[in-house]
């Protein structure tokens, strides 16, 4: 079974080379409220009034922005650095650190239906960077879990991003079979017709 990791997912949100910033997907503070929403991160309601919030304070919501971007390199340093079997340069490990404490402090105990679990404790002065705890926790967890030595980059030429690999002999190569791993066959098998032709 396929395990999502959201920090990877926000790795992927800007271009993998260079980290070519021309084709950013958060390039406002509503842009991340939509990523997150569309990866289950908030609901409706929370993006609502988030972005409401985010309007009545917008030097507060460029902060946090310029905040989840240093986040998403942070993360994709650490965890690039771990897909090449090298060890994450440990200034990156530290500032992961730096964004744990407001992300832990909101952690708690919530109702869900009949149940409890763990989630996001409700503030009343709505703090924007709420956008980016869970994405912090899933960094945390991911690089302190039992899956750290199946992450892996993508081995196509065209292609960086990061994935956990859950084969079972560990061999998988592409991100997606069906995008770089189909276009990485199509290129050998035009290569062999050219060399038999």
């Amino acid at each position: 079974m396929e395990t999502r990791w959201v920090c990877l997912e926000y790795s992927h949100t800007v271009g993998w080379a260079e980290r070519d910033r021309s084709d950013d997907e958060l390039t406002s503070y509503e842009a991340l409220l939509a990523w997150a929403e569309r990866e289950g991160l908030l609901d409706r309601a929370e993006r609502g009034r988030l972005g409401r919030a985010a309007e009545a304070r917008p030097s507060e919501a460029a902060r946090v922005l310029a905040h989840a971007l240093d986040l998403r390199e942070v993360i994709y340093r650490i965890f690039s650095a771990v897909g090449r079997d090298e060890e994450p340069a440990e200034s990156d490990v530290q500032a992961l650190n730096t964004f744990l404490p407001d992300a832990n402090q909101w952690r708690g105990i919530v109702r869900v239906g009949t149940d409890y679990e763990w989630g996001w404790l409700e503030s009343p002065d709505c703090p924007l960077d709420r956008v980016l705890w869970p994405i912090i926790y899933s960094a945390a967890q991911l690089l302190t879990s039992s899956g750290l030595g199946r992450i892996k980059l993508c081995r196509a030429d065209d292609c960086g991003w990061l994935f956990v690999d859950s084969s079972r002999n560990r061999s998988r190569r592409w991100c997606d079979m069906s995008d770089c791993g189909n276009r990485a066959k199509a290129r050998r098998f035009r290569a062999r017709q050219r060399e038999e032709g």
